[in-house]
């Protein structure tokens, strides 16, 4: 397998912002989309380029390749990126199971504990090679696309803390990682990387506190612009209060 040559799965916001900046950093990249979502991805495989701006980048990408088939997006790569929310993780992984390869990493970014779907899911299917999955507790980027193949990048993660299964694989993964996003850290397991992932008390809180707000604009609604207030951020403070409880029940 060629150690620059790597897969993005998953064509939103984050996928592309992934694709992009990893393409401009000199690595090959594979970017991949379900067939049912091509007509939105109809750009990128035609062209075979993101247009990415931003936080510290700008320029146009070139993409190895693009594509809706599967098999042609993981087909020898070293490390294969998940860039999908967690109801997307499902789907991918029935869809890689018949085609991963001995050796292959797969790091969900973020992961919300969707590594053990992934490996629950490779166990259904009677899936034989050693893969190993690592999770990260947010994406890289906030991002945004701007149009077809044209994504905005508003802010970088300051760390990545990624947990790895089996987590005795954990030094391994991180260090292979670590070439493409030096800020990636180790979690000592998949769990504490899920369960540090701020967006399951962030974006619902925000969204149900802002709820008259968003059916006035009609969807004009901008969350972290409009949605953060200090009321908002007490709330936020409150259920933290029961995710570091949850932590020091796992110990």
């Amino acid at each position: 397998m060629g150690k620059d040559l790597v897969a993005v799965l998953g064509g939103g916001n984050g996928g592309h912002a992934v694709a992009a900046n990893l393409s401009l950093a000199g690595f090959k990249v594979n970017f991949f989309e379900l067939p049912q979502f091509s007509e939105s991805f109809e750009k990128v495989l035609r062209t075979k380029e993101i247009r990415i701006e931003g936080v510290s980048i700008d320029g146009t990408a070139k993409l190895n390749i693009a594509t809706t088939d599967i098999q042609q997006a993981i087909k020898d790569v070293g490390v294969i990126f998940v860039i999908t929310p967690a109801f997307g993780h499902k789907p991918m992984a029935e869809v890689c199971a018949p085609f991963v390869q001995d050796g292959q990493i797969l790091v969900l970014m973020p992961g919300s504990g969707g590594s053990l779907e992934f490996v629950n899911i490779f166990r259904q299917k009677k899936v034989k090679r050693e893969i190993l999955v690592a999770e990260s507790c947010t994406l890289p980027y906030g991002a945004r696309l701007k149009g077809s193949g044209h994504v905005s990048v508003l802010i970088h993660a300051v760390i990545l803390p990624t947990g790895v299964f089996p987590s005795k694989k954990t030094a391994e993964v991180i260090s292979k990682l670590k070439q493409f996003y030096p800020t990636i850290t180790p979690a000592r397991d998949v769990l504490e990387a899920a369960i540090n992932n701020p967006n399951p008390i962030v974006h619902p809180v925000a969204t149900l506190l802002s709820a008259t707000r968003i059916e006035h604009s009609k969807g004009e609604f901008y969350l972290y612009a409009e949605g953060m207030t200090p009321a908002v951020a007490r709330t936020f403070e409150s259920l933290n209060e029961e995710r570091l409880a949850i932590c020091k029940a796992m110990g």
